[in-house]
């Protein structure tokens, strides 16, 4: 089969050639109409049922999606000590004004899942404003900085920390 196939390339060289050179040029045309239908980044379809039904939800409810998570860890307090406590307090009232639809602790849910099992770290839930992603992605460069406390080891993780993660890592690839 490979015989016969390089055999039929052999002996019509010249046209293979000028196929080979046509289909290229009718790529390259029909490839310029992509560049219209290609959208600026982003991980949602904003045309999908998914999307058209988050969007319901949200102009009824808000967003309450946890998009930001910063989790809080001391070597020598516990998520109980009242040191703790303040330390995340004073960090959260240091959020932009408009920039979150709404934060939850510890302390305000005492939901026990948002505790480490050693007790020396909790987690911050934070719900971004925005109408869209690219509002959100700006607002997300605001919040994350305001996250980082001063006397509490700071790690932020979410949707929005992988979002980023994987833009840096895009960008520095191409």
């Amino acid at each position: 089969m490979f015989h016969r196939w390089s055999d039929l390339i052999i002996r019509r060289a010249r046209l293979v050639l000028a196929l080979g050179i046509l289909t290229t040029v009718l790529a390259g045309v029909f490839g310029v109409g992509v560049f219209d239908k290609l959208g600026q980044g982003g991980f949602d379809d904003p045309a999908s049922e998914a999307s058209r039904e988050l969007a319901e939800e949200r102009e009824v409810f808000g967003n309450k999606s946890a998009d930001v998570i910063a989790i809080y860890r001391s070597d020598d307090l516990t998520v109980t000590d009242p040191e703790f406590k303040a330390e995340v307090d004073e960090t959260v009232a240091g959020l932009p004004d408009g920039t979150t639809t709404s934060v939850s602790t510890y302390w305000d849910t005492r939901d026990p899942s948002m505790v480490s099992s050693d007790k020396h770290a909790t987690t911050v839930l934070v719900s971004l404003a925005g109408e869209d992603q690219a509002e959100m992605a700006d607002i997300n460069d605001e919040v994350v900085p305001a996250l980082e406390s001063e006397n509490l080891e700071t790690d932020i993780a979410g949707p929005w920390a992988v979002y980023k993660g994987v833009n840096e890592t895009v960008s520095e690839d191409l």
